[in-house]
C-alpha cells in the first residue's frame, strides 16, 4: 500500500471533483454491505514550479474526492444545499481519517497538470457516525426494518421467480432486489435477510403467488418483525435495439410499493426502467435489473427515510431548543454528542439550526425533567448551560461560552 501524504490545505470544491466509481456490476455503481468502500477516484493538480508538489496535491484531491463521493450517497440533496459549509469543511478536515491509504493505479504528466488514477478505502461507519453527530444523518436505530419481496422474471424465463415459493429457494438470484437491499444497507437501514427465515413458520401455511397484495405484505412484515415491507415485480425483456453482431438491448423495469406495517399506509409507490447490453440474455437481463433495481433503491431509501423521520417527529418527542451568542456551530456538535451518549436517549434528530438557534428532536426513556438534570450534570468544553424553561415536552437552553456565567 502506498505512503501518504502530508498536505497543506487547498481550496476545493465538491462540484470540481471528479469520481469514478468502482464497478461490480456493468452500469452499475458499486455498494457496499459493510462498514467500508472501496472505491477509484481521479485526482488531478495543476504544476507549478515542482512535479513532485503537484503529484501530491493531485493524491490529496483525489482522497478527498473518494470520501465525498461516498458521503453524497447518505446526504439528501436539500440538507446538502443547506448545510453545505459545514459538509464540505468537515469531510476536508477529516478525509485522512475516512480513507485507508490508496494505490495508484495510472499518473501522466502533461507538462501543466498531473493526473492520477488512484484506489482507496473508505470507511463507511465513520462518515456515518459523523453525518449523525452533525445531526445530517439519522441514526441506524431510527430507521425501519426492511423486508422485501419482489418477484422477478428474466427475458428468457417463461414465468416469474420468486423466493417464498418453496422452502429452500435461493433469493440470490433476484438481481434487482440484490441491488436494493445494497443501496438501503448503504443508507443505514437494517435489512432482513430471507435465508435466515423459518418458511415453514413464516410461508408455509400460505398459498402465495408471485402477486404479493398489501394485506399479503403486512401480514408477513408481521410475522417477521418488519416495520417497512417492499413488494411488488422486477420484469427483464430484449428490446429491438442491436448492437454489433450478437450484442442485445435489454430492459430492466422494477415496481414496488413500500407499506408501513403498523398503520398499514402506503409510503411509496415507485417504477424505475434501465437497460444494459449483453450479448447473454441471462446475464443481459441481470445487469438491466441491477441498474434497475440500484436506482429504485437510492429514490425509496429517500422516501422511506424522509416518512419515517416525519412519522417519527409526531410520535411522542422531546424538543429540545438551543440558542447561544454568534456562531454555535462547535457547541451544538459537542451538546449534540453528550446527549446521544446519555442512557435512555434515541432517535436524536436535528429539526432546525440557524447561525445562533437549533432545535433538536428526541425519544427519551423518562421525563423531560430527569433529562434536564442529567444535562445539568454533564460538563462541557468551554461552555455551559442554562435551563431556562421545562415542560412536559420541552426544554429551552441557553449556551453560555463562560461556564461561570451560570453559577451568577
Amino acid at each position: 500500500m502506498a505512503e501518504r501524504f502530508c498536505l497543506k490545505p487547498f481550496v476545493s470544491h465538491l462540484a470540481a471533483l471528479i469520481a469514478l466509481a468502482v464497478m461490480l456490476i456493468p452500469g452499475l455503481p458499486a455498494l457496499a454491505d459493510t462498514a467500508e468502500k472501496e472505491i477509484a477516484v481521479i485526482g488531478s493538480s495543476r504544476i507549478y514550479d515542482n512535479v513532485t508538489s503537484a503529484r501530491n496535491a493531485a493524491v490529496a484531491e483525489g482522497l478527498l474526492s473518494a470520501v465525498e463521493s461516498v458521503a453524497l450517497e447518505r446526504i439528501p440533496e436539500q440538507t446538502l444545499k443547506t448545510d453545505f459549509d459545514l459538509i464540505s469543511a468537515k469531510l476536508y478536515e477529516k478525509r485522512l481519517d475516512f480513507t485507508q491509504g490508496y494505490q495508484v493505479l495510472k499518473e501522466v504528466n502533461t507538462g501543466e497538470y498531473y493526473r492520477l488514477l488512484i484506489r482507496t478505502t473508505v470507511s463507511v461507519a465513520k462518515i456515518q457516525n459523523m453525518l449523525q453527530d452533525l445531526g445530517i444523518a439519522m441514526a441506524p436505530e431510527a430507521l425501519p426494518k426492511a423486508l422485501f419481496l419482489v418477484a422477478e422474471k428474466h427475458a428468457d424465463d417463461l414465468s416469474f421467480y420468486y423466493g417464498w415459493q418453496t422452502q429452500g429457494s435461493s433469493f440470490a438470484q433476484n438481481a434487482a432486489v440484490k441491488s436494493i437491499k445494497q443501496v438501503f444497507r448503504e443508507k443505514g437501514f437494517p435489512v432482513i435477510d430471507q435465508r435466515d427465515l423459518a418458511f415453514d413458520e413464516i410461508f408455509a401455511d400460505l398459498e402465495l403467488s408471485a402477486e404479493i397484495t398489501k394485506a399479503e405484505a403486512i401480514m408477513l412484515g408481521r410475522r417477521t418483525q418488519a416495520d417497512v415491507v417492499i413488494f411488488g415485480k422486477a420484469r427483464a425483456s430484449e428490446t429491438s435495439n442491436k448492437m454489433g453482431g450478437d450484442i442485445k438491448t435489454f430492459k430492466g423495469t422494477v415496481s414496488v410499493t413500500a407499506v408501513d406495517v403498523e398503520n398499514e399506509a402506503v409510503i411509496q409507490t415507485i417504477e424505475q426502467t434501465e437497460t444494459a447490453a449483453d450479448p447473454n440474455v441471462s446475464e443481459g437481463s441481470r445487469h438491466a435489473l441491477s441498474n434497475a433495481g440500484y436506482r429504485t433503491g437510492k429514490i425509496l431509501s429517500e422516501k422511506i427515510s424522509a416518512a419515517w423521520q416525519q412519522q417519527t417527529q409526531q410520535k411522542d418527542r422531546l424538543e429540545v431548543h438551543v440558542k447561544g451568542e454568534g456562531d454555535i456551530l462547535l457547541q451544538l456538535v459537542s451538546f449534540r454528542k453528550a446527549l446521544r451518549d446519555m442512557e435512555g436517549v434515541k432517535a436524536l434528530q436535528t429539526k432546525e439550526r440557524s447561525r445562533s438557534e437549533a432545535v433538536l428532536s428526541l425519544n427519551y426513556e423518562g421525563s423531560a425533567r430527569s433529562l434536564a438534570d442529567r444535562i445539568l450534570l454533564t460538563t462541557f468544553d468551554g461552555f455551559g448551560v442554562n435551563i431556562y424553561e421545562l415542560t412536559e415536552n420541552r426544554l429551552r437552553i441557553d449556551l453560555l461560552t463562560d461556564p461561570a456565567v451560570g453559577d451568577q
